[in-house]
């Protein structure tokens, strides 16, 4: 065997290594686990528009209050108003809809909603739930982008 070779087998055996104890040490992500908002429906509604949310708890602790910052923005980008969503009552591994009237704001004009912040995630203890914002997933399936 040559130097050469030899050299390249240890790089190979030593990139071998360093990716087999990488992958040993981190931690796989639990799969389909955390809270999922999904922005289902946009309707007309008397004074605006109807918010249908379809919200998914699948983790092991129940959710009392979960309140978000959110925006609503035009078809142009431009911002149309800020409000507060509450889903109360999330319990574990449960599917929810929560409908929300956004008074004053016209289906067709909402372009794109997006959560800007957790303001409140507590457990039924009435305590916070640990890495809240983290366990929170967004998607949609109106003609509304949502975002977080």
């Amino acid at each position: 065997m040559t130097l050469q070779s030899l050299i390249s087998t240890a790089l190979a055996l030593g990139a071998l290594l360093t990716a087999t104890a990488h992958a040993q040490s981190a931690p796989e992500p639990a799969k389909g686990r955390g809270i999922t908002l999904e922005l289902n429906k946009l309707e007309p509604a008397t004074g605006g528009c109807r918010a249908y949310f379809v919200v998914e708890n699948r983790t092991a602790e129940a959710v009392k209050e979960l309140r978000l910052d959110t925006f609503i923005f035009d078809g142009n980008g431009l911002i149309a108003r800020r409000i507060g969503l509450t889903f109360p009552d999330l319990r574990p591994d449960r599917t929810k809809v929560v409908p929300f009237d956004l008074t004053g704001a016209a289906c067709p004009e909402i372009g794109r909603m997006l959560v800007n912040d957790v303001l409140a995630c507590t457990n039924a203890a009435g305590g916070p739930v640990q890495g809240c914002g983290e366990l929170l997933a967004v998607a949609t399936r109106s003609s509304a982008k949502f975002e977080y």
